[in-house]
């Protein structure tokens, strides 16, 4: 039979005080750490245990001049929103943080990583202060990359402000096996705002590209790369460009205010894009398909993009280009149509509503094009010019200017008439 203890009242709070201050401190867990407690947050990271952990970086600026390495799976570096600033100094285009093995070696395969909740800038203005649109001061930042990720399989990267950074945003190389790009701001980067090499089943949503200096997103040689609910504003080329690429879905983006093209798919195979917005692109044009073979364009919105609305060149093959709707804000506005080569793609049951110029410019061979309504308001603009196609249907076409119909035979140009 246990017999009760009795002691004095000071010695029991001192237990009770004891065991209080024991469970304080191993609250955290040993592989959940706070960057604070180290020297630096690498100091940090080397401190996890070889199976990975969390390290939280609090809200501050930290600046470094070498890249933050992580280098085991399993890892997770997060901080406490845009107030956690890493301020990248390096002068040699280094990144800011690398993760995984050194580029285009494969010996540091890591799983799992995810950098969270932070903002990484190479420029002074941007850490001071909490504003992202652009200084001038982000024309002499000289560091490289904000995230280098290198062979980083089922990663994660979301909340992330990579603002004015001297290379790409976010570079993604050799990322295989379900990579995730959600919900960031990725902008006034010196190169592209995303890029992708070598990577599939990646998933790109709910984030920002503005006025990145080259691409808002480039993909290059990757497939099934799934980009839906992003917007890509005032980037200084292409907004998105995807190359050598397979069996991407790109639903509900929007793609505006580029000086060159919208989008291009070039050297692309069995692609869909539905859903999208592609507006008043200038120079260039809303949508390019080279060399691209085997897609879909349904549901898509062009509106006021200068130059053609969508064109196929070179050898671009049985492409499907339905139920799209091409407009002009103003009638005056240079908006062309659609401009299609290549050989067997189909054209069908779109609204063609050009500003200026002609509506359809056909080429190639073995096209069909039936069931489109052309609709003129501008009396500069012309329905449809013929440059030569061999084999091909056009027929059922509704052809309309200012509300009137208009007789096939008048609507129709060869490319041997004056016109």
């Amino acid at each position: 039979m246990l017999s009760r203890l009795s002691l004095p009242v000071e010695n029991v709070l001192l237990i009770v005080l004891s065991v209080c201050l024991a469970c304080i401190g191993s609250s955290r867990p040993e592989g959940d750490l706070l960057a604070t407690d180290f020297a630096s947050i690498q100091a940090a990271l080397d401190a996890l245990p070889e199976d990975g952990g969390i390290v939280t970086v609090p809200t501050g600026v930290y600046e470094i001049d070498k890249p933050i390495r992580i280098t085991r799976s399993n890892v997770t570096l997060r901080g406490g929103g845009r107030g956690t600033v890493i301020l990248n100094t390096n002068s040699d285009g280094e990144p800011a943080i690398l993760a995984g093995g050194e580029k285009n070696h494969e010996k540091n395969i890591l799983w799992g990583v995810t950098v969270s909740n932070l903002c990484i800038t190479g420029d002074q203005a941007a850490a001071a202060e909490a504003r992202a649109w652009p200084t001038g001061e982000e024309e002499a930042v000289t560091s490289g990359d904000a995230i280098l990720a290198d062979h980083c399989y089922n990663s994660l990267f979301e909340k992330l402000w990579l603002v004015r950074n001297g290379g790409n945003g976010l570079n993604l190389h050799i990322c295989l096996e379900d990579p995730r790009v959600v919900s960031c701001v990725i902008s006034y980067n010196r190169r592209a705002g995303l890029r992708i090499e070598g990577a599939h089943d990646l998933v790109v949503a709910s984030s920002h590209f503005e006025e990145n200096y080259e691409e808002g997103m480039l993909a290059l040689d990757s497939w099934n790369i799934a980009a839906s609910g992003n917007d890509f504003d005032d980037n200084r080329k292409s907004a998105v460009v995807l190359k050598g690429c397979i069996g991407c879905p790109l639903s509900g983006n929007l793609y505006t205010n580029s000086p060159e093209w919208g989008l291009v798919l070039e050297n692309c195979r069995g692609n869909t894009l539905n859903g999208e917005i592609i507006r008043r692109n200038l120079a260039r044009g809303g949508l390019l398909l080279k060399n691209s073979s085997y897609n879909t364009v349904s549901g898509c919105s062009f509106d006021s993009n200068d130059g053609a609305a969508l064109a196929l060149e070179g050898d671009s093959r049985h492409n499907s280009i339905t139920g799209n709707v091409l407009s002009s804000f103003q009638v005056q506005d240079k908006v062309t149509g659609f401009k299609i080569g290549g050989s067997g793609n189909l054209l069908s049951a779109n609204v063609i509503s050009p500003g200026s110029g002609f509506a359809l410019v056909l080429s190639g061979s073995d096209q069909q094009v039936y069931g489109n309504s052309f609709l003129l308001e501008n009396i500069e603009a012309k329905f449809i010019r013929l440059e030569n196609p061999e084999w091909t249907v056009l027929r059922d076409n509704l052809f309309r200017r200012s509300g009137r119909i208009v007789a096939r035979e008048k609507a129709i140009i060869r490319a041997d008439q004056n016109n």
